[in-house]
């Protein structure tokens, strides 16, 4: 059973900490979260075009724009089959 992350809080909001190990030596980072998801998540799922071809996440963009060319593939593709 996965264990459930348990979210912290401090004056600049939400994070989750997270162990890994550099050099053989155990560290701990915060993870900084909005609505519980990583900012970056975040700002994929929630972003519209114009924000983000103003703020120059042109990267995060270009993702939207191959999921969306996914899903009319995956479109296209169900109307090609036999209905019956």
């Amino acid at each position: 059973m996965k264990k459930k992350s348990v979210f912290h809080h401090d004056n600049l909001g939400q994070f989750r900490g997270e162990t890994h190990f550099v050099g053989g030596k155990q560290n701990r980072r915060k993870v900084r979260t909005v609505d519980g998801m990583e900012p970056d998540e975040f700002l994929r799922r929630n972003a519209c075009d114009v924000w983000l071809h103003q703020e120059g996440h042109h990267d995060v963009l270009h993702q939207k724009e191959m999921e969306r060319n996914r899903e009319t593939i995956d479109e296209i593709d169900d109307d090609d089959e036999i209905p019956f």
